[in-house]
């Protein structure tokens, strides 16, 4: 149901229209007209050079025994084509290199000649710019009636039909309908061409004149629906003084709707040939009234550079049109690039909020936007704005449940639904109507027995405001206990909530947050769901906070929602990232424009579903997936045009380097800021990699004028409490651990270095999951690693250094054999494995890393370590201290598992920095 509400257009049009035997026969009649169509153009752009591509190809052919090749134009040559393209350029797509012409390919080291024939014609066919048909060549499908993914075709043939008719008695049942139920019925209720229905007659002689506005955001329905609209019109306007107008209005190169359906092939194809035999007058509007003189002239020189020069109906690609300026040229550069190191996008916040308080200081009435891809791009901006006290406003942006606000509200709901949660315990003794010190903390967690009970235990042991504070806390919750069930649920969370004070510690502007969040609880109670900790963030996930408006504020803004809008500044932030890839979808389809066919005609659908098949493979899904790829690239340049062109003044373009490389680098080529490397890498700005002994600007993190969140602590905080008096602790504490907690909060150390063993331990559990170890440290788990970091409250330099000794760390695992034994797959094997030691106190243990080794019949239990030997240590007096400090703590592991009835057992010691693994005896 979820494919037909979305993409049920075709699915009822392939179930309904066409039988098995009718669908193959149309895919397969219109698959060959694609491969002719290719070949066609292929033959006529390499014109003089086909017969020598022709002789050379039939060389290569007799020395490596294989057929000799005709390349025609019919689509029964695809199999010629693709064994010629095989000297012309490699299997990635590339042209090939001299050294690449060889005995492999059919050109023996005695075949100079041939080689240096061959080299010339690649020469020749790169400067023509035929590379991309080539590599278009390469990906023509091959149809098999017998191939899994058309046999699936033709079962959702069966199938689709069926479940839109549920859909239908769905729709029925709630009495609503989507968008494209609407839209397959406009059409319905006009009938077809050699069938019109009453309506449509009706309209005909009713409709006049049509005007469109964004016309190059039209989907393939849309344009149907204009088609059923205006049948006839071309024939009524011949010779009748009265004539029906369509007037349309649109930009190709704003076209960045795909992920609506979007066809921009839709307006060229209109623009050329016009709708349905109705002719069109293009007027194309040069003078741009908004850009001062620089803006466009960069747009000009910039856009005509990463456009195609010429227009490609089939991948969505539009020329770029010369713009001439208006108005005149401003002082200073137009377009400003700026590229800097790797950080999660912080330095590059700090010095975006900076810029914004120079021009608010300046130009205190200048319109402002921040134009971002992704709404999770917009957190770090919004912190340093925050930190200037700049004022902004966005729609959709910031998730309801990420505020300070309602993040604290969840921390108490999750307690009042589950009071031995510890984790919500110890948030609520950080929250800002509590807000103890950690070693005010550590004194109450050392007590025993639920929240109540250690705070009620500890409240003679600590200072007279730290003992005020817990005992409010503990009065609150009480009466809170008390009144379980008493009041409605809204109702009674929002009273312990007054009375813990969390509304006087509400930043300014953020109360509305609140009463939101009291209205999801009111919505959990008229569905009797009730005080449903899981249903409640689920529903959180699906609203956003409300920014309080403010007069001239910034606007942070997604790109696709700024078309149509102009500001005098224009700032376009980490342009180094990539959206999020969705999931492979079930079905692809395109329509294939042939040379007796148009864009909108349905007879051209091409359509494939996905049967997992290789990546190279010739199949059509495989195929389309690359068309469509290669329909998203062409989509980006524009998304950039967009949001350049929303500047009256001046735009600043930034990003981050890669993290994978050493400074300075570029982002990956697919990221904006790739796209835009050829435009921008003269005159980029990078700005130098901050070294420990000057700080970066992002280090200080300020609350401005409301109190400080908890997540908010700086690293100059950290270290002040990291100097605390805290007692030792032996037992390690897992980041996923659940809601488990140790005895002692606390080890002995900095707690930077707790920190660092966290996001290490969370880094070798992923490593430990994947099924084939990486050969380096891969994306995924530097990002986990630096988010454990983040929650732990490190930024700035503290940070960058922390995250980079734990890459280190990992590095030196995955170099390490043993360290990549110890990670390998394994049948039988658990990460993080919690059990529950019963001996004496219960208590849970976590056991970092288990697994049997079947080639010797043993069960290994490893502790992971990120400790090192001291400078005056030796490397044996190290081992043999570490060894003598974990023994006990391993024997315990030890006894666990002998309980379990599990034996042999080994246990060991692995040290991350060492790349060691070390036995520890813990049997007599």
């Amino acid at each position: 149901i979820q494919l037909l509400g979305r993409r049920g257009d075709w699915g009822h049009r392939l179930g309904m229209h066409y039988s098995p035997n009718d669908a193959e026969q149309a895919l397969r009649a219109t698959v060959q007209e694609l491969i002719s169509s290719v070949l066609e153009r292929l033959s006529q752009r390499l014109s003089q050079d086909l017969n020598e591509l022709e002789i050379l190809a039939n060389m290569a052919a007799s020395n490596l025994e294989l057929p000799q090749v005709s390349l025609g134009s019919s689509y029964q040559a695809l199999a010629d084509w693709r064994q010629a393209s095989n000297i012309l350029v490699k299997k990635e797509g590339d042209w090939r290199s001299p050294k690449g012409i060889n005995k492999s390919v059919g050109f023996p080291t005695t075949a100079k000649d041939q080689k240096q024939r061959l080299c010339a014609l690649i020469e020749r066919l790169s400067e023509q710019g035929i590379g991309e048909l080539v590599k278009e060549l390469r990906r023509l499908p091959i149809i098999d009636s017998a191939d899994s993914s058309w046999q699936l075709v033709l079962h959702l043939s069966h199938q689709l039909p069926i479940l839109q008719a549920q859909l239908l008695l769905v729709f029925r049942k709630h009495g609503k309908v989507d968008y494209t139920h609407i839209a397959l019925a406009a059409e319905d209720a006009l009938g077809t061409d050699d069938d019109p229905t009453d309506l449509a007659l009706r309209l005909d002689y009713q409709i006049e004149h049509i005007l469109i506005d964004e016309f190059q955001d039209t989907s393939d329905q849309q344009f149907r629906l204009l088609r059923q609209l205006t049948r006839g019109w071309a024939e009524h306007n011949e010779g009748n003084t009265n004539p029906r107008t369509l007037f349309l209005v649109g930009d190709g190169m704003q076209s960045i709707y795909g992920f609506r359906y979007a066809n921009v092939s839709l307006f060229l194809e209109a623009r050329d040939k016009g709708i349905g035999g109705l002719l069109l007058e293009p007027l194309m509007l040069e003078r741009n009234f908004r850009s001062q003189e620089g803006v466009v002239a960069w747009v000009n020189t910039a856009f005509k550079q990463l456009f195609p020069a010429h227009d490609d109906l089939a991948r969505g690609r539009v020329t770029h049109s010369k713009a001439v300026a208006v108005r005149p040229r401003l002082d200073g550069s137009a377009i400003a690039s700026h590229l800097f190191p790797s950080n999660n996008g912080m330095d590059e916040a700090v010095f975006i909020a900076n810029t914004i308080a120079d021009l608010r200081r300046s130009e205190p009435e200048a319109s402002i936007a921040l134009l971002i891809r992704a709404r999770r791009h917009a957190l770090p901006l919004m912190q340093a704005l925050r930190n200037q006290e700049l004022a902004f406003v966005g729609r959709d942006l910031e998730p309801l449940a990420d505020t300070a606000t309602v993040s604290d509200l969840m921390c108490l709901c999750r307690w009042l639904a589950n009071p031995a949660d510890e984790l919500a315990a110890l948030a609520l003794l950080r929250a800002p109507f509590c807000g103890l010190e950690l070693a005010d903390i550590h004194t109450i967690w050392s007590r025993h027995g639920n929240l109540r009970q250690r705070l009620d235990g500890a409240v003679p042991h600590l200072s007279s405001e730290a003992a005020a504070r817990a005992a409010h806390l503990a009065t609150v919750l009480s009466w809170a206990v008390d009144h379980r069930d008493r009041l409605s649920l809204p109702v009674w969370v929002e009273q312990v909530w007054l009375r813990l004070g969390g509304d006087l510690c509400t930043p300014e502007g953020a109360e509305r947050d609140a009463l939101r969040f009291f209205d999801v609880l009111r919505a959990a109670e008229a569905a009797l769901i009730g005080l449903d900790i899981e249903w409640l963030a689920m529903r959180l996930k699906t609203l956003f906070a409300e920014h309080p408006e403010h007069s001239n504020a910034i606007e942070i803004m997604t790109l696709h929602k700024s078309k149509g809008l102009q500001f005098d500044y224009v700032f376009m932030p980490q342009l180094d990232k990539a959206t999020r890839g969705s999931d492979k979808p079930l079905l692809r389809w395109h329509l294939h424009v042939g040379s007796d066919r148009s864009v909108g005609d349905d007879s051209g659908l091409l359509i494939a579903a996905d049967d997992r098949q290789a990546a190279d493979a010739p199949s059509l899904y495989n195929y389309l997936s690359w068309l469509q790829a290669e329909r998203d690239a062409a989509e980006l340049r524009r998304l950039l045009y967009v949001g350049v062109t929303r500047a009256k003044k001046r735009v600043w373009l930034t990003a981050e380097a890669s993290s994978e490389k050493e400074w300075p680098n570029w982002p990956a080529k697919q990221s904006p800021m790739g796209v835009l490397q050829p435009v921008v890498e003269a005159d980029i700005k990078f700005h130098a990699v901050q070294t420990p002994t000057e700080p970066a600007e992002a280090t200080v993190v300020s609350a401005g004028s409301h109190s400080m969140h908890p997540h908010q602590e700086t690293s100059i905080q950290l270290e002040r409490l990291s100097a605390s008096s805290l007692e030792p602790s032996t037992e390690h504490v897992s980041a996923t651990a659940g809601n488990t907690v140790s005895d002692n909060l606390f080890r002995t150390g900095n707690i930077i270095d707790r920190l660092l063993g966290t996001a290490v331990h969370r880094g070798l559990e992923l490593l430990a999951s994947q099924p084939k170890l990486p050969e380096d440290v891969d994306e995924l788990t530097r990002n986990a690693m630096a988010q454990v970091l983040r929650a732990g409250g490190l930024c700035g330099d503290v940070f960058a250094c922390t995250w980079q000794r734990a890459i280190e760390l990992i590095a030196i695992t995955l170099k390490s054999a043993q360290g990549r034994w110890v990670l390998e797959s394994r049948t039988v094997a658990h990460n993080e494995w919690a059990l529950w030691d019963v001996a004496e106190e219960p208590r849970k243990r976590i056991i970092d890393r288990y697994f049997f080794d079947e080639s010797s019949s043993t069960h290994y239990v490893i502790d992971y370590k990120t400790s090192q030997p001291n400078p005056e240590d030796t490397r044996a007096d190290f081992l043999a201290r570490e060894v003598d400090h974990y023994s006990q703590q391993l024997a315990g592991y030890h006894r666990l598992l002998r309980d379990k009835g599990l034996s042999p057992v080994k246990t060991c010691l692995y040290f991350c920095a060492l790349g060691e693994l070390v036995s520890v005896a813990t049997e007599n």
